[in-house]
């Protein structure tokens, strides 16, 4: 069996499988309440999870509540399935029209990374949501990690259940890492584990994956390229050039990957709360973009980019 078969194992073994075990804090800051839903099914509204990172459990979120209702079910990899077609077609379309199985319940369609959908298919999604609050008979789910990839028209179908899944409580994630932990009776101790939790915060599957690296090789790394690029933004927004220069001038290091996280950063960073006060480092971000794709040397664009973000 192949490492990343049995780390999905893993994470299959312990992951939540009733309301009350959710890492929900997310969704009840965003006022959306699973357990309400359970009691009265038809007042789930149409819902839209979204994060930074991805493994902060929006589609464990998600099949823990299909599991609790009962409810048909109809999953869009979005990634793969972008275009107006899956939208008309058999999984969305048809699905919403047909009766369901269980009447008592709406059925649900969960459409993961949606951002990728092209701009048609959300528009027609959009519109086939409308359709559905009338029928009365299916919710849409939307999951994605760059909300601001979805038309604005889109995300407001959700409106008022609409969550930012990228902060989920810390104490909670430890108490469920400790649980893997005994579980699989792992020699590590609460620093090590809270050495992780802070490491990968908010990364809940990379977490897993690390105590998984840990059962089978007896080690594991902290050093991922999500951390490496938390690491070189925090030392841009406090302009220390030597921290950030440090880290930017690898070689082994997956620079594109980073500075995609970077933007990410940016964009939802509170330490610039304007859209005016990130455009200055979005324009280097989308310059450093181009220059390492162009590059023989991606190391040396890279570590200009990222030079020229400190100075910002």
């Amino acid at each position: 069996m192949d490492n990343h078969a049995s780390d999905a194992l893993l994470i299959e073994k312990y992951r939540p499988r009733r309301v009350d075990d959710l890492i929900d804090n997310c969704l009840v800051d965003a006022g959306i309440n699973f357990r309400q839903i359970v009691e009265h099914p038809f007042s789930m509204p149409h819902m839209l999870l979204h994060s930074t990172s991805p493994g902060t459990g929006k589609s464990t979120a998600i099949r823990v509540l299909v599991d609790a209702l009962g409810a048909d079910y109809s999953f869009i990899d979005g990634s793969v399935e972008t275009g107006i077609d899956v939208i008309r077609g058999p999984k969305v379309s048809e699905f919403a029209r047909t009766l369901p199985m269980n009447p008592n319940v709406p059925k649900i369609i969960h459409i993961e990374e949606a951002d990728r959908l092209t701009p048609q298919a959300q528009d027609a999604l959009k519109d086939k949501m409308d359709r559905m609050v009338i029928s009365n008979m299916c919710r849409v789910i939307i999951t994605c990690n760059r909300v601001y990839r979805l038309s604005d028209t889109l995300v407001s179908r959700c409106k008022g259940a609409t969550a930012n899944m990228s902060n989920p409580d810390k104490q909670r994630i430890y108490t469920m890492l400790m649980t893997v932990r005994d579980g699989e009776r792992l020699d590590l101790t609460t620093n090590q584990i809270w050495e992780i939790v802070n490491a990968f915060y908010p990364d809940i599957r990379s977490m897993i994956h690390a105590l998984h690296s840990y059962m089978t090789s007896g080690t594991y790394t902290l050093e991922t390229p999500r951390v490496i690029a938390n690491t070189i933004y925090t030392a841009i927004m406090t302009k220390n050039y030597d921290v950030a220069l440090d880290h930017a001038y690898r070689r082994d290091i997956d620079h594109r990957a980073i500075l995609h996280r970077i933007c990410d950063l940016v964009y939802y960073s509170d330490d610039l709360p304007t859209f005016k006060a990130k455009l200055p480092y979005l324009r280097v971000i989308a310059q450093t973009d181009y220059e390492i794709a162009m590059s023989a040397k991606p190391e040396i664009a890279f570590l200009v980019g990222v030079g020229n973000m400190v100075e910002v």
